[in-house]
């Protein structure tokens, strides 16, 4: 099957994707968006070339997560507010019209995994949700770790959180958590995530960006810290 050309630079796109390597790996950890004014791609750290003001992303009036412009709230939001007042007998909730949202943005599901696409398949058939998750899984199966993807974490502590891992190893009951952004909202998500995994004691492993190029050098030692 022939390459498909990279939306960006016009290469030969990686694998199947219509982006080359780089700007597949860069779309994925948000440093590129397309121009809402000329359709163009730009670094988010630089104004696009024809200076246009970009249009501004609409946040959820509740967690503060992008949401669809036509709604003030997102769709995990919205899953969570329709479950609570699921007795209802009008079709409104809070000015919120739940036949207009469902036909905008399709029917809630109240599993958040679902509610983001996984277009990443892996060599034993998983589908994850980036390029480095793809390399994560890829190395756990080459060297035989048994592992599930996105498994929901039971915290004894805090048993209202609804935290999901990156990666659980049964051997030696490992998470394995990436954090591949580098924002102030994204940190104190990940600060946040690594205080619930340590204050219920369970075994964790934290992969940043700088990590997926040493992979063979970095998990090695720290799985052996926990399995038998």
């Amino acid at each position: 099957m022939p390459k498909k050309s990279c939306f960006v630079c016009g290469q030969d796109g990686h694998m199947f994707y219509p982006y080359c390597l780089k700007h597949l790996q860069e779309k994925n950890q948000g440093k590129i968006k397309k121009c809402d004014n000329c359709d163009k791609w730009y670094s988010v750290e630089k104004k696009c070339e024809c200076s246009a003001p970009q249009k501004q992303e609409k946040k959820c009036t509740k967690c503060g997560k992008p949401c669809n412009e036509k709604f003030d709230l997102c769709y995990a939001c919205y899953s969570n507010k329709l479950s609570a007042t699921s007795k209802q007998t009008t079709d409104t909730v809070d000015n919120y019209t739940r036949k207009a949202i469902i036909k905008e943005i399709g029917e809630p599901s109240a599993d958040i995994r679902k509610q983001w696409d996984a277009m990443h398949r892996t060599n034993d058939g998983h589908y994850v949700r980036s390029y480095s998750e793809m390399l994560i899984d890829n190395w756990l199966y080459q060297e035989n770790h048994v592992h599930a993807y996105e498994r929901k974490v039971f915290l004894k502590k805090n048993p209202n959180e609804n935290l999901i891992s990156d990666f659980y190893l049964p051997n030696g009951k490992v998470y394995i958590e990436f954090f591949g952004l580098d924002n102030e909202k994204y940190n104190a998500r990940k600060e946040e995530k690594i205080a619930l995994y340590n204050n219920n004691g369970l075994n964790l492993i934290v992969l940043e960006q700088d990590d997926i190029k040493i992979l063979d050098d970095i998990l090695p030692p720290l799985l052996h810290k926990y399995q038998d």
